[in-house]
Order: C-alpha cells, then sequence, then structure tokens
C-alpha cells in the first residue's frame, strides 16, 4: 500500500552546547523544547501529538533499509503511552572528530552579524538550530505520527530550506552511493535544495550544484522513495504493535539485508531522562 506523508514544522530550537555535545542525536535539548511548549496538565502523548519520538537519523536510516546497506542496530522503548527510538551509536557518541563537512557550511553561510565567516574561524556541530517537526505516516487507514528534530544547514532569502552536502564523488558514483541517503535526510528535514560541493582528494571544492531534492527520484538512481516510505511504515508499525504496554522495549536488528525484531529489557534502555518524564501525568 502506498505510504501517504504530511510534513508539519512546529518550531525550531537551539542545540546546547552543554547538553547535547557529540553527533547531536541525543534528545537532551529536544526534551527541554517539550517542556517549554507543552500545556500544563498534558500527558506527554498529548504535548507531542505523536505515537514515536525519534531523530531524523532513525528514520533515514530504517527507509533506507529497504534496499541493501550496512548493518544497524536500533532500540525502541515505550514510556508513557510514547515510543522512544534510539540508535545505539548515538547512545554512545560523545565527540564527532569529522569537521569537513560543516567547514564547508561555514564556507557557504554567513555568520550571525551577515558577514562572512572568518577563515581560520573553528567549526562545530555543538551549537547549531533545528527545526522540530512532526510528521504523519498514513496508509491502509492506519496512522502514524513521529516527532522528532532536524539540524537547520540554512535558511536562504526565500526562507527555503537549504542543505549542504560535499562529496569527491563525481556525479554519477553520488547517485549510486550517496543520493539514497541524501535525500532522505533533506526530505525528513522538510529542505528545498541541496548545495553540493564537488571536492578533490584534498578537500577542495572546485564546483557548485544546486540539486532540487524533489528532482532527486527523477535522475538515474537505484532506489525509489515509495519503497523507502513502505518500509518505514511496516518498522514502525511492527514496532507499535510489539510494544502495546509502557516499559516494553525491543531491538531493531538489520545485517544489512534482512530485519529482526528482539525482545529487549527496559532497564537497558537509558536515552529517556526520568526527569523529564516527571513532567507529564
Amino acid at each position: 500500500m502506498p505510504v501517504k506523508i504530511d510534513i508539519e514544522h512546529l518550531g525550531t530550537l537551539k542545540k546546547n552546547r552543554d547538553r547535547d555535545e557529540g553527533g547531536g542525536d541525543l534528545y537532551f535539548s529536544l526534551f527541554d523544547y517539550i517542556r517549554q511548549t507543552a500545556s500544563p496538565g498534558n500527558s506527554l502523548k498529548e504535548a507531542i501529538g505523536a505515537d514515536f519520538i525519534s531523530t531524523r537519523r532513525n528514520l533515514v536510516t530504517l527507509s533506507a533499509s529497504a534496499f541493501p546497506g550496512k548493518p544497524f542496530q536500533i532500540r525502541a522503548l515505550r514510556k508513557d503511552g510514547v515510543i522512544f527510538i534510539c540508535d545505539r551509536s548515538s547512545e554512545q557518541e560523545t565527540i564527532n572528530n569529522y569537521a569537513g563537512g560543516y567547514k564547508f557550511e561555514q564556507y557557504m553561510t554567513l555568520n550571525e552579524n551577515g558577514h562572512p565567516h572568518d577563515d581560520d574561524e573553528p567549526v562545530s556541530n555543538a551549537e547549531c538550530v533545528k527545526s522540530v517537526l512532526r510528521t504523519t505516516f498514513e496508509s491502509g487507514g492506519k496512522e502514524m505520527k513521529v516527532f522528532y528534530a532536524a539540524e537547520l544547514d540554512a535558511v536562504d532569502r526565500e526562507e527555503n530550506l537549504v542543505e549542504f552536502k560535499s562529496t569527491n564523488l563525481g556525479h554519477q558514483n553520488w547517485l549510486e552511493r550517496l543520493s539514497r541517503n541524501h535525500y532522505l535526510q533533506s526530505y525528513f528535514g522538510n529542505v528545498s535544495y541541496i548545495i553540493k560541493g564537488s571536492t578533490t582528494r584534498e578537500k577542495i571544492v572546485f564546483q557548485l550544484d544546486k540539486i532540487l531534492v524533489d528532482e532527486i527520484p527523477k535522475m538515474e538512481v537505484n532506489w525509489d522513495p515509495e519503497t523507502c516510505f513502505v518500509k518505514l511504515f511496516e518498522i514502525l508499525e511492527e514496532v507499535k504493535t510489539r510494544l502495546e504496554n509502557d516499559d516494553e522495549a525491543v531491538i531493531i536488528r538489520s545485517d544489512g539485508v534482512n530485519i529482526y525484531y528482539e525482545e529487549e529489557d527496559a532497564n537497558n534502555c537509558n536515552f529517556v531522562d526520568p526527569e523529564f518524564l516527571r513532567n507529564f501525568y
């Protein structure tokens, strides 16, 4: 069955350096946003209006699993009627040492004062702005809503969201190896277009291309978005079916081809702050 998708932009949050250091896919800043925007007396599910709390990265990973790729392990935990999804790398991640992509973003954007960044200015994703999104997936008369945040690379003069990507792959290799994940990341971030910087092996940018996100599936790619969205819906539906009660957990595991589900001890899932849950009845 085809999947109908509706992406709703709810607001923005600033990721805090002292809360989300590293990969930036932990939930601390998102929890702060929910606390600040929730109406008094609401349940958590009422506060977010969704069945799941996730990261954009998880949505990309699960969608992309419709086609052969890298193995992964993602855990899902139900608390207060909401299912939290977190991948193992986010739980363990403390430092992000790769700065190449952030340097490209820095060169392509202006600072807070509207001026170009200095060449020797250090790069970091420790502080950034994220969109807060709620996406509804509907198929076969069933509906699931996911609440998540997506880092903003830039906003252009027409208020379009922009994603920056740099690669030393030629265009055809980019289509074969990276286009699927770049498309899914941009799609779930409600991004209009990608600025792709082609680089030498020495990370020198020699060409810029503007790629409309909606046009990527029409190119010579070896995947299609509908297959990805159907796979994501199937996984979310299976997880929701398995986690009927609070304090139940499951591991979603892929060997690179097939998806497996394994029971998990909820006590092993430490990615939901108990202090956050105490804000809701």
